[in-house]
C-alpha cells in the first residue's frame, strides 16, 4: 500500500452516548495511510496510518483521531512477529483504539 492509500475498518461494539448507540457495532471506519513500508536490511518498516472518520447511526461522518489528546494524529502498525501479507496493513481482528476528533452532532432516536 502507498502513502494516500484509503484503508477500512469496522467497529467491533457499538459506541453509545448516555445509551443511545452514535455508531453502531461493525460500522465502517476509514483510514489512511500516512507513511508505506519501505523495504529495509532484511525486514520492513512500520506502517504508519490516521483513522478519518466513523459512520454514525443517522449516516453522517464521525471525525475520529487515534491518540486521546489531540495533535498526534497517526498510529502505527506495531507487530513485532505479525507480517502482514502482500497488500494487507493488519490482520483481521487487530484492535485499535479510536477517539472522537471534538464534539459532533449525530441524530439519534
Amino acid at each position: 500500500m502507498e502513502a494516500g492509500a484509503a484503508i477500512r475498518f469496522q467497529t467491533s461494539d457499538a459506541v453509545q452516548v448516555n445509551e443511545k448507540n452514535v455508531i453502531g457495532k461493525g460500522a465502517a471506519v476509514m483510514g489512511t495511510i500516512v507513511d508505506a513500508a519501505k523495504k529495509k536490511l532484511l525486514r520492513d518498516s512500520k506502517v504508519t496510518f490516521r483513522l478519518d472518520y466513523a459512520e454514525a447511526v443517522d449516516g453522517s461522518k464521525i471525525t475520529l483521531r487515534t491518540a486521546s489528546k489531540a495533535g498526534a494524529t497517526v498510529a502505527r502498525l506495531e507487530h513485532p512477529h505479525y507480517s502482514a501479507p502482500k497488500g494487507m496493513v493488519a490482520a483481521a481482528g487487530t484492535p485499535y483504539t479510536a477517539y472522537v476528533d471534538g464534539e459532533q452532532k449525530v441524530s439519534v432516536r
